[in-house]
């Protein structure tokens, strides 16, 4: 459509539209591009619009022949010049940005050659550390000092929304500690190295790192956190230089493909369910250093075979061997006094146990389910066997209480179906 303009009365204008059957499209892009670049002289432009409009058979027209040319003057607005649109339609299609997205880049040294290196992200991770992470996944530590501890949720790891991504960790000399959670779910880490000066191992600083396979804890190190690796399902071996003093609470706890772990010497306490349900585990080696086993220390370890408890051990703490099914001889050092509840519950494979003259108690539930033991001496020393004590023992045939008992708890020997004799002793105050 174009419109012709009369003036009618002061200065009112009527305007009729005149319709065109055929108005050809460039006459319409003519138009547009003539209101977006401005106000200009009318010599700018075809001197007759109505004759270009009024032409059936209008010739074609393209954009560049419409625009006013370098010779005929710069038009006096501030918008693009012509040649622009001009300039854009002739340009190629521009590159796909987004087919690769780098979003920092760093050089490194590399035999006195520069090589850029590709970051994902960095950061601190300390007062005095800093971290990078590259695109095929290597993050790597450097500086000097400890490492912040991290939490959960607002307070993880700086790197934690990407830790699926990491492959391996690199951490420098200087660093003299693992922060608490610091790689917790980094469920693609496959390898670690822990430098030398090193000195603490953090909480829960790998669990969930279900692809870690090994790992070499050096010398230096004096302390492994509580769940430091718990739930590393794939972690087959690991080895544990000398220094270590204590081992946390559920420290490698849930490590089902872990299969032998030496504790060196100097190791004076493992915490409560360290290796809780390592499913794997055949064999473990105590040192003597050991003075205390936590609860449920070896719970769980269902291919647990044998074990020798150190002699500077004095309780056999609850739950400790709880459901040790392959358990078949273990060894109680003259040290020990207690043995506490559930420690031998459901060890099936058990068949005879030696209870050295030392202990005092025999703990409820203790030997509960343990349907292969045959036979049990009970020293001259125990004064108290408490509820469900042998209960479910369906192999017991024979036991000799000693006159030093003076109390027998309920249940004690409910279900020793094989057991046909008992003597009580006259000491014996009480019967549950």
């Amino acid at each position: 459509d174009a419109t012709e303009s009369e003036d009618i009365g002061s200065g009112e204008v009527l305007e009729e539209t005149i319709e065109s059957e055929t108005v050809p499209e460039d006459a319409r892009i003519s138009e547009t591009i003539s209101d977006e670049l401005a106000e200009g002289s009318q010599d700018e432009y075809p001197a007759d619009e109505e004759e270009l409009l009024d032409t059936e058979d209008a010739p074609e027209s393209t954009t560049e022949e419409l625009l006013p040319t370098e010779e005929e003057g710069e038009t006096e607005s501030e918008s693009e010049p012509a040649g622009f649109y001009q300039e854009l339609q002739e340009s190629e299609e521009p590159e796909n940005i987004y087919d690769e997205i780098i979003l920092e880049s760093s050089v490194e040294e590399t035999d006195g050659l520069a090589a850029t290196v590709d970051l994902i992200t960095s950061g601190d991770c300390g007062e005095n550390l800093t971290w990078q992470l590259t695109q095929d996944g290597v993050l790597n530590i450097s500086g000097t000092g400890d490492m912040y501890d991290y939490g959960f949720w607002d307070n993880s790891s700086p790197w934690y929304d990407v830790c699926s991504s990491i492959v391996s960790v690199n951490i420098s000399e200087g660093v003299t500690s693992i922060g608490d959670r610091a790689f917790y779910c980094c469920s693609s880490l496959t390898s670690f190295t822990i430098p030398e000066g090193v000195t603490s191992i953090g909480d829960g600083a790998f669990s969930y790192c279900d692809n870690l396979t090994g790992i070499t804890i050096p010398e230096g190190v004096v302390s492994i956190g509580n769940y430091a690796f718990s739930d590393c399902t794939g972690l087959t071996s690991i080895t544990i230089s000398e220094g270590i003093t204590s081992i946390g609470d559920g420290a490698f706890s849930d490590c089902t493909g872990l299969t032998s772990i030496t504790i060196p010497a100097g190791v004076t306490s493992i915490g409560y369910e360290a290796f809780y349900r390592c499913s794997s585990l055949t064999d473990i080696t105590i040192p003597e250093s050991v003075t205390s086993i936590g609860v449920g220390a070896f719970s769980y370890c269902s291919n647990l075979a044998s074990i020798t408890i150190p002699a500077g051990v004095t309780s056999i703490s609850i739950e400790v061997f709880y459901g040790c099914s392959s358990l078949t001889n273990i060894t109680i050092p003259t040290s020990v006094t207690s043995i506490e509840g559930y420690a031998f519950y459901g060890c099936s494979r058990l068949t005879g146990i030696t209870i050295p003259a030392s202990v005092i108690r025999i703990g409820e539930h203790v030997f509960e389910g343990c349907d292969n033991l045959t036979g049990i001496t009970i020293p001259i020393s125990v004064n108290s066997i408490d509820k469900h004590a042998f209960s479910g023992c369906s192999s017991l045939t024979d036991i000799t209480i000693p006159t030093s008992v003076i109390g027998i708890g309920e249940y004690a020997f409910n279900g020793c179906s094989s057991l046909t004799s008992i003597t009580i002793p006259e000491g014996v105050t009480s019967i549950g």
